[in-house]
């Protein structure tokens, strides 16, 4: 499996990308799996939307663990980790060439909820 699938318009990776380098594709595949903070603050120079996991989404929006948000920045980035190790929400989202048309998540008593 790769460490990253890249589109036309998306750029779906584990943890981040090192937006600091010149290209990001040089970004080692250790940072794609491990990568946190210096991506999260980082501007997204990329042109696409950036969509990760990771980092639960509920410790970079400061909320209580098992929300059902997303984490998402102006200039393009989508974290969708819901912390369902640690008791959070499993996260499904569909995107099309239009953007992300669905977002569904699964709490941690079974129940579906859509957004």
């Amino acid at each position: 499996m790769p460490f990253v699938v890249e589109t036309d318009k998306y750029i779906f990776v584990h943890a981040g990308i090192d937006l600091t380098l010149d290209d990001w594709h040089e970004t080692t595949d250790y940072k794609k799996v491990w990568l946190r903070k210096p991506f999260h603050g980082a501007e997204n120079h990329t042109g696409k939307t950036i969509v990760f996991g990771h980092t639960p989404v509920y410790g970079l929006l400061q909320q209580e663990r098992g929300t059902s948000e997303l984490w998402t920045t102006e200039d393009g980035k989508i974290g969708m980790d819901g912390g369902a190790v640690y008791g959070g929400v499993l996260h499904g989202i569909v995107f099309t060439d239009q953007g992300m048309t669905e977002h569904h998540f699964i709490e941690n008593d079974g129940f579906v909820a859509e957004d």
